[in-house]
């Protein structure tokens, strides 16, 4: 099995099992794709709504560019991007003086939306930072938040 570390503006996609690992999700959103017929999966973390520029241009820091590029790389390996699902995790106001995180929020669920993706799963909002862990196998998304040992199972 294929484990990812999925860092900020970061894109992956893997076909077969593999697990995703997004830490320290703040205002930042981890995403989840699955592609079930194809056994196709893919991870971004977000950390900027639309059309903000991030910190490097190399990578899909924004929730529009690092959707986009999630779409386009299953395409390019025969998704028709009907029937996925998404999972997703993050969005907090963690410093309490911005509201980032909700933005980050209303904009990937937006993208999703557009494109009529199911979202199965979701785990946003609040004030405390997650770590979440994306099972392609089973399909299960367990979230850890600041300060818990168990963890959340979606």
């Amino acid at each position: 099995m294929k484990v990812y570390t999925i860092n900020i503006g970061q894109v992956v996609t893997h076909q077969g099992r593999a697990q995703y690992n997004c830490f320290g999700l703040g205002s930042c959103i981890g995403l989840f794709l699955n592609d079930r017929q194809l056994g196709l999966t893919g991870a971004a973390h977000i950390l900027l709504p639309d059309a903000e520029k991030g910190p490097d241009t190399r990578g899909w820091y924004c929730a529009d560019a690092a959707i986009e590029e999630l779409f386009r790389r299953f395409q390019q390996q025969g998704s028709s991007l009907t029937g996925l699902s998404a999972k997703m995790v993050g969005g907090a106001n963690t410093l309490g003086t911005t509201s980032t995180g909700a933005r980050n929020v209303r904009s990937v669920m937006q993208h999703l939306h557009m494109r009529n993706i199911f979202i199965a799963a979701t785990d946003v909002g609040g004030t405390v930072s997650r770590t979440a862990q994306f099972e392609t196998a089973t399909g299960t998304l367990t979230v850890r938040r600041a300060g818990d040992r168990t963890g959340t199972i979606f």
